[in-house]
């Protein structure tokens, strides 16, 4: 008999984020597509929940930005990074505590 393979939190979690995606921003679900990430008219439509709102032609110049930043996300977002990679070391700048010399 075989034990079932137990579900880590990181693909629970990818699984979930991927699962809601299309319905968070539309147009954003089509991964690898030239149509991928936020749209004019998906900007448009967040624009008018804002307080600051955005000229059209503001909006047809964020637009290249925002795809940009969505295909860049997506590829960090899609990473495959083992479970047993050990996280970075991190450096700490301050000199020790005066009780811990």
């Amino acid at each position: 008999m075989s034990t079932p393979q137990r579900i880590s939190r990181r693909h629970l979690l990818r699984g979930a984020a991927a699962a809601s995606a299309p319905f968070a921003l539309p147009g954003c679900g089509a991964a690898g597509t030239d149509a991928a990430g936020p749209t004019g008219a998906t900007l448009a439509q967040a624009n008018r929940l804002t307080d600051h709102p955005l000229s059209a032609e503001r909006i047809r110049t964020i637009v290249p930005a925002a795809r940009m930043n969505h295909a860049f996300f997506r590829a960090v977002r899609d990473l495959e990074i083992p479970d047993l990679v050990e996280p970075a070391v991190v450096f700490v700048a301050r000199g020790p505590s005066p009780g811990e010399e």
